[in-house]
């Protein structure tokens, strides 16, 4: 029986969590486009944007055990391949 993908945020949902992420991490009032350059472009600093990308990571990290733990409450145990953990190497 193939695993069933159940979602976790809808789209509006997405939306603002990125609209979060990028006001609270990047100082960015909206994600909407406005069309003019001075308001569509932004001057981002490099620690800002790693703690961007981290919060967007674990918001999504966060979002996928939801979905194991539905699978394996409502469509039997979690197979060994759904339970592995994705660690990314990082050379220093």
């Amino acid at each position: 029986m193939p695993i069933q993908k159940v979602p976790t945020l809808s789209p509006d949902e997405i939306d603002l969590l990125l609209e979060f992420i990028a006001r609270d991490h990047l100082m960015i009032d909206t994600l909407e486009v406005r069309h003019r350059d001075g308001l569509d472009f932004h001057e981002v600093g490099v620690a800002s944007l790693k703690s961007a990308l981290l919060a967007a990571f674990d918001a999504g990290r966060r979002a996928d055990r939801r979905q194991v733990t539905r699978r394996r409450t409502n469509f039997g145990p979690v197979t060994p391949a759904a339970r592995a953990v994705f660690v990314p190497s990082v050379m220093m």
